[in-house]
């Protein structure tokens, strides 16, 4: 599989998309540096997919964390993210 976030550093909107070779369930999180899941959402991927995310305007700038987790293999990939 292969995960591309973009941009990054973030102004308004992020575009995480995922290719994959097989079909998978994800489960997509962005998470501040407390720990706290600022956004999930999940999608079946069968070759490509986005996951589109609008800046909340209380969302503060600073690092975030995007997991990435493919439910059918149980892997995650984990991105560092900077909103601006």
């Amino acid at each position: 599989q292969q995960v591309l976030i973009y941009p990054n550093p973030v102004r308004d909107a992020l575009k995480i998309s995922i290719s994959t070779s097989t079909a998978a369930d994800y489960a997509v999180e962005i998470v501040n540096v407390s720990g706290q899941v600022v956004f999930r959402q999940s999608l079946r991927v069968q070759n490509t997919g986005t996951v589109h995310y609008a800046r909340q305007a209380n969302l503060q700038k600073g690092v975030y964390i995007v997991r990435v987790k493919n439910l059918t293999a149980n892997t995650t990939e984990i991105r560092k993210l900077l909103f601006e």
